[in-house]
């Protein structure tokens, strides 16, 4: 028996460098050089949105200070528990609350969460289901 040894002309061409792409790593280098700039850009982004973020809560935050230094006698008021009422008297850092008829209360000025405009409810839309006299129709948001 003999052994017949293949000659690189039967075996095909031999893999060479230019083959399977660059040998120096340079493809490797290029994605290594994105990563390392999107990690910065990311950083400045996520610092911009927790900037904006902060500026508009900062500036709610104002207004409704605001709102609860120029409260006054005669305001109907809403507190942070749901709880509707009218401003009797106005001090320094409380207020007198009248719950209902002959019921006051003193509360903080800072548990007062809007103040409300005579005859509206706290969060009524334009579109809501109550009819003319304020009852509820008893139809869903699409009129049925």
């Amino acid at each position: 028996m003999t052994t017949r040894v293949a000659s690189s002309d039967e075996t095909g061409p031999t893999p060479g460098p230019d083959t399977f792409g660059p040998t120096d790593g340079s493809r490797h280098e290029r994605t290594a050089m994105g990563l390392e700039l999107l990690l910065p850009l990311m950083i400045i982004a996520l610092v911009a949105l927790m900037f904006f973020q902060s500026s508009k809560q900062r500036k709610a935050m104002k207004e409704l200070q605001e709102m609860q230094a120029s409260l006054s006698v005669g305001d109907q008021v809403l507190t942070t528990s749901g709880l509707h009422a009218t401003v009797v008297t106005v001090g320094e850092e409380t207020l007198v609350l009248e719950i209902a008829p002959g019921v006051r209360t003193q509360w903080d000025r800072r548990v007062i969460r809007e103040k409300l405009d005579p005859g509206t409810t706290p969060g009524s839309a334009p579109g809501s289901t109550t009819g003319e006299d304020g009852a509820d129709s008893g139809r869903g948001a699409t009129g049925e």
